[in-house]
């Protein structure tokens, strides 16, 4: 059996049912498939989220604002780590990004660039310690509510008071 998709490529199938599957197959497969760090997407007020812990985050934020403890949020603020450039060969290298997932302002004015982790990759020390040096301004790396309550409300953070 085949069919043909909008584009014109063809897709042979063996049986009726795989005529449901994208030209790909990725989209069914990417439901049963385990993620690499166990976090599941999460949907808020037509916001996706990476994470669940993000998303708890989210709400806790939203409700800080309505309670007037903090000014605002910002989320998934874009950070230039480096440049594009040409390197010595004449290949263009892209520049590299980091995405914070907030950028919280408190009431005094000052601000918490936040990313909310469950489990620290090499990359993202990486990243943390290229921000740190670029914008001298500390990363936060929250692993739950009482960590981001603490960071905020407190001062504390890793068990240290700032």
């Amino acid at each position: 059996m085949i069919d043909k998709y909008s584009n014109g490529r063809r897709y042979i199938a063996k049986n009726k049912g795989d005529l449901n599957e994208s030209a790909t197959g990725i989209q069914n497969k990417d439901n049963d498939r385990k993620k690499k760090y166990g976090n599941s997407i999460t949907v808020i007020n037509d916001i996706k989220f990476q994470s669940k812990l993000e998303a708890k985050a989210y709400n806790l934020l939203k409700q800080m604002i309505m309670a007037k403890v903090i000014k605002s949020f910002e989320m998934q603020v874009k950070y230039c780590l480096q440049e594009k450039f040409r390197n010595q060969l004449g290949r263009i290298d892209r520049e590299i990004n980091y995405f914070a997932d907030f950028v919280v302002i408190d009431n005094n004015d000052k601000e918490f660039v936040i990313d909310t982790k469950g489990f620290i990759t090499d990359i993202f020390k990486i990243k943390k310690k290229l921000f740190e040096y670029k914008f001298n301004k500390p990363l936060y790396s929250i692993k739950s509510m009482e960590a981001l309550n603490n960071l905020i409300l407190g001062g504390v953070y890793n068990g240290k008071k700032m």
